[in-house]
């Protein structure tokens, strides 16, 4: 296999790349023992000039260290026996001697192993298997690692900002690591944190016990600010003690902070708004000193304090709002400290820290905003501000060109926050939101060529968002829907145009949110109308306009996205195929609605046209729900053909409503026609066989569809149905060329037959017409069979084999309207068929000539359809005559017509069998195996036996029992003559049989009840036939004994 090579190949150029690696190492080892054995030389050599030693044994010195090849390989050996481990178990394909560390010395190469044929399958059968399990494994990887990438992705997009803060702790740590000041990092921010808190409890202390208010309020930032005056000292003054400087200054600022908490809040030695001067001041002096001294250390000091010490003043502050617009203040200087630091994650850091500001600010004040003063616009105000302060003035300054997942965390995270709070803090939340749209839509008019396209894109991603949010809040829910697909496909132009994936991925959410709204009001609709709250158009008016727009709205889009020449990603491939299914549902919804508007009560008869629809949007673009959907719109036909039999109680064609009976007739077309559309427009369709097979099932039902009202209101004329629709089945057969319709032909054909001869035999008059039509098409197939095309001929060979049969039943019903006597009628209608299947296997004389009468070609025709069922024509032709003798049981003893008849019958049909046995015709060679003549002639005496002894005994008993022995003993005289003749020899034995059945007779069941006259008669009689057959019988006997001499 071409995988199975491949991976043999990389197995072997690995083993070989291994290979060359030990090789290379050997070498180098080699390399090293030599040149430590030559510094060990030198070494001695120099040892023995100081000494003073003979050259000689400096030579013998040099030359014993030097290590013999031998040994170089073991130890080479010893070191590569991991590498030579390793490559074995990557292939055991590689042959030893392939990977042994001995290739190199010619004297410690192992020998070469040749494996036998079995060892060698057995290893490829092992190394397919591990191929396999390796290659299984490799995509089961694949898998996890690809779905790990994503969740990945995920979570990096969501913890961007806090893992930079992470990383940037984890940066400083390395920085003094690096250093080899780690121990001093950890230590100087342990040391800050204890003075921190150890000067907090000396200001508590000191407040409690010592100073008055002045005093402690100057003793606290007296302290502070010494520290912060130390820091600077350390950081300019002390070489290579900078950072631990700014440590220092960031410890005076945080002393100042909590200086200002215990004069504030704590203990309220001065006013609110006094400490929020003061915690300003400190932060504007830190963001200064971070400036000055260009420490990062120092900038994220004042904004973390800054920023969250105010929280302690805003459950005793007169005016809480403030607070917004002081943040305002403090990002603003945060941005410029990034801008100056080239610091990018400050601002970061001032967006996620100001969000959690407001935030926890949201839970002291009541929310909306009712009474509006210049601090209510100015939070309102500040609010705003901050989006674009962090996320559009942010995006400006930005250095980099590209939208990462971090970098696009902050806008996204503050549009999130601008959209939530606004709502929270204003009940103008949708005024707000369109100054906003149309603020972003200015700027991004303004920036367009100053800014990146993908960065542009987020202005126009944050225009959309705030407009779609304004009519959120603006608009009534019924318009909703339409404005935000106005605005989804005004975006994706905008995106299309200026390629921006950005706004295009901004359209398609849009999109969705829109159509899902527009469906929601079909709904809604349908709910109203079921209450009958408002009339129909008054409850589906508008989601029907809201339903065409939407289908308008998703053809646009869907053009634009087919049309456009920009390379759309695989994702944007995947969603339009998904908008071209959802366009095929937007225009069923719509047709049906329009249906149900202009008729409540006939809509459903459109179901065909719309089905008709999707399966042609699902053959242009290979749409797979919309061709399932289009089959599951013909259930309502059958539901209203099953609520049309329910209501009205019976399932007549007749008494169904309008309504039902369109049903049925559009569903059955439906399904007839479908596969004819899928065979010319949409061949390699999935459900193209299952409409073929649905179509067979249509054309089943065709022939019998007028058989149940046939069946309930004229069931005496079922035969005559039954044999059109076979006709018709026939034709169906020929035209479609189907197994199905074939076997339907011979069934509704077998059903015709049986059913004419029911009503025949119950003298149902509307059966003859049944046995004419039936005539007609067998006596039509009977002649013309074997002229007709082959294709006719396949369909009709059970008819034409049949015909013979049918024919057999015309004349049993001819005959047995003769007679009025059912046993009279009986016995000549079994006489006539036995005689009808006599002529028929009998072998007639070929005609030659050149005409040939109409009777001839009908017999010629009758015995070639008879032939595949010789044997069954053979066996009727016996067993018919067989019943008239039978049916001798049934009569009694007078003289009229019918016993004549029946008579008549009898010894006809006795000749008749004599005939056939006489003759011997092919009949009874062809079945000799199995039915011999000697069988037969024994059969047919029995026969005649059996016949003149019911015939004996329809006399008295006086009569019978005499006669009956008498004609016993004058047949097997009979037989005794007949014996002579050399084929008949063995006749003799029945003639014994019946001498002795006649003496049994006699003595047994006669003797006893013979009175003297009957055993005079009896045995006189006897006595002379049996002396004159004997005398007869010897002198016949020894004529031939002589003629034979």
């Amino acid at each position: 296999m071409p995988l199975k090579d491949d991976v043999d190949q990389l197995k072997a150029e690995l083993a070989q790349l291994k290979l060359q690696h030990l090789s290379q190492q050997t070498s180098l080892s080699r390399q090293l023992a030599e040149f430590s054995a030559k510094l060990d030389t030198l070494s001695i050599r120099l040892e023995q000039q100081d000494n003073g030693a003979n050259p000689t044994n400096i030579t013998m010195e040099i030359a014993a260290p030097e290590p013999s090849p031998i040994a170089i390989s073991v130890d080479n050996h010893t070191m590569g026996s991991d590498v030579a481990k390793q490559s074995e178990a990557v292939s055991h394909s590689i042959q030893p001697q392939a990977t042994s560390p001995w290739q190199d010395d010619p004297w410690q190469r192992p020998r070469e192993q040749h494996p036998n044929a079995d060892s060698q399958q057995a290893t490829d059968h092992e190394l397919t298997k591990q191929v396999r399990a390796e290659l299984g494994a490799q995509a089961t990887n694949q898998v996890e690692a690809q779905v790990e990438a994503f969740l990945s992705q995920g979570v990096a997009a969501i913890m961007a900002p806090f893992v930079a803060i992470k990383e940037q702790v984890k940066g400083f740590y390395q920085h003094y690591q690096a250093k080899g000041l780690g121990p001093v990092f950890l230590m100087t921010v342990a040391g800050i944190i204890t003075l921190t808190l150890g000067f907090g409890y000396l200001l508590q202390y000191s407040i409690n016990h010592w100073f008055s208010e002045l005093g402690k309020a100057l003793l606290g930032f007296g302290c502070a600010n010494a520290i912060i005056a130390g820091g600077i000292f350390i950081r300019q003054k002390r070489q290579g003690m900078a950072d631990f400087g700014s440590g220092i200054v960031g410890l005076g600022l945080i002393l100042n902070y909590l200086c200002a908490y215990f004069i504030g809040p704590y203990f309220e030695i001065i006013p609110n708004s006094a400490s929020f001067i003061l915690l300003l001041l400190i932060t504007l002096a830190g963001y200064g000193l971070s400036m000055r001294l260009d420490a990062k250390v120092i900038a994220v000091i004042a904004l973390i304090g800054g920023s969250t010490a105010p929280m302690m003043l805003l459950s005793q502050s007169y005016a809480p709002l403030l607070y917004i617009p002081y943040l305002l203040l403090i990002g603003t200087g945060a941005l410029a400290q990034s801008r100056k630091l080239q610091w990018p994650l400050l601002l970061e850091i001032t967006a996620f820290l100001h969000i959690a500001c407001i935030e926890t600010f949201s839970y002291f004040v009541d929310l909306p905003i009712h009474h509006w003063d210049s601090a209510a616009v100015l939070a309102v105000v500040s609010i705003n501000a901050l989006f674009y302060l962090y996320g559009i003035v942010g995006l400006i300054f930005s250095s980099s060109t590209t939208l990462s997942h971090r970098a696009l965390a902050l806008p996204i995270a503050l549009l999130a926050f601008v959209l939530f709070e606004l709502t929270q803090f204003t009940e103008f939340a949708g005024e707000i939101f369109i100054v906003n749209a149309l603020a972003c839509a200015g700027l991004y008019l303004k920036l367009k060529n100053r800014l990146d396209k993908s960065q542009s894109s987020l202005l126009l991603v944050f225009g959309g968002s705030f407009a779609a949010f304004a009519a959120l809040y603006l608009l009534s829910h019924d318009f909703l829907g339409l404005v935000l697909l106005l605005e989804a496909i005004l975006l994706l132009w905008i995106g299309l145009k200026e390629k921006l994936i950005s706004v295009r991925a901004e359209a398609y959410v849009l999109l969705v949110m829109a159509l899902a709204l527009n469906a929601y009001g079909l709904l809604s609709g349908l709910t109203l109308l079921e209450q009958a709250t408002l009339s129909p158009v008054g409850a589906l008016g508008f989601p029907l306009i809201a339903l065409a727009l939407s289908a308008g709205g998703l053809f646009f889009t869907i053009n634009q996205l087919t049309n456009n020449e920009l390379k759309l990603s695989k994702l944007e491939g995947q969603l339009s195929y998904l908008l071209k299914e959802i366009l095929s549902g937007f225009y069923v919804a719509t047709l049906l609605v329009a249906a149900y508007l202009i008729s409540s009560d006939y809509y459903l008869a459109i179901v065909p046209l719309l089905s008709l629809l999707l399966l042609y949007l699902s053959s242009k673009d290979k749409l797979i729900a919309s061709e399932f959907a289009a089959w599951l719109l013909l259930l309502p036909l059958l539901f209203a053909v099953i609520e049309g039999i329910t209501l009205s109680g019976s399932m007549s064609f007749r008494a169904q409503p309008l309504m039902a009976k369109l049903a049925r007739i559009e569903l059955f077309t439906a399904l007839l026609l479908t596969h004819y559309w899928y065979r010319r427009y949409y061949p390699t369709s999935l459900f193209a066989q299952a409409a073929k097979q649905i179509q067979i099932g249509c054309y089943l039902l065709l022939p019998l569809l007028l058989l149940p009202k046939i069946i309930r209101s004229y069931w005496e004329f079922t035969a005559a149905a039954l044999w059109f629709s076979g006709l018709f089945s026939l034709g169906l057969a020929y035209v479609i060329k189907h197994k199905a319709l074939k076997i339907e032909a011979k069934i509704l054909t077998w059903l015709a037959v049986l059913t004419t001869a029911s009503l025949c035999l119950f003298e149902i008059w509307q059966g003859l017409i049944a046995l004419l039509i039936g005539t007609l098409v067998m006596g039509f197939v009977l002649i013309r069979y074997r002229k007709l095309p082959e294709e006719w001929r396949q369909l009709l060979t059970l008819q034409w084999q049949l015909s013979p049969y049918y024919f057999a039943l015309v004349l049993a019903v001819l005959v047995y309207g003769l007679n009025h006597i059912d046993v009279v009628a009986w016995s000549m209608t079994a006489l006539a068929l036995s005689g009808y299947f006599a002529l028929l296997i009998q072998r007639r004389a070929k005609h030659t000539g050149p005409k040939k009468g109409l009777l001839v070609h009908i017999a010629n025709e009758m015995q070639a359809a008879i032939r595949p069922s010789y044997s069954l024509a053979y066996g009727l032709c016996l067993g018919f005559a067989l019943l008239p003798i039978l049916l001798h049981f049934e009569i009694s003893l007078r003289v009229d017509l019918n016993n004549a008849l029946l008579i008549l019958c009898e010894f006809t049909a006795l000749a008749l069998l004599a005939t056939l046995i006489l003759r011997r015709g092919v009949a009874i060679r062809l079945h000799r195996p199995f039915l011999p003549l000697q069988w037969l002639k024994w059969g047919w005496h029995g026969l005649l036996a059996l016949s003149y002894l019911t015939w004996s005994y329809v006399f008295d008993n006086m009569i019978a029992a005499p006669l009956s022995a008498i004609l016993l003993v004058v047949h097997g005289s009979v037989l005794m003559f007949i014996s002579l003749k050399p084929q008949h020899s063995d006749m003799i034995r029945l003639a014994a049989g019946l001498f002795t059945l006649a003496t049994l007779k006699v003595l047994l069941l006669d003797m006893a009840s013979f009175e003297l006259v009957q055993k005079v008669i009896a045995f006189m009689l006897i006595g002379v036939i049996l002396l004159t057959v004997s005398y007869f019988y010897q002198k016949a006997r020894n004529r031939q004994q002589q003629a034979n001499s």
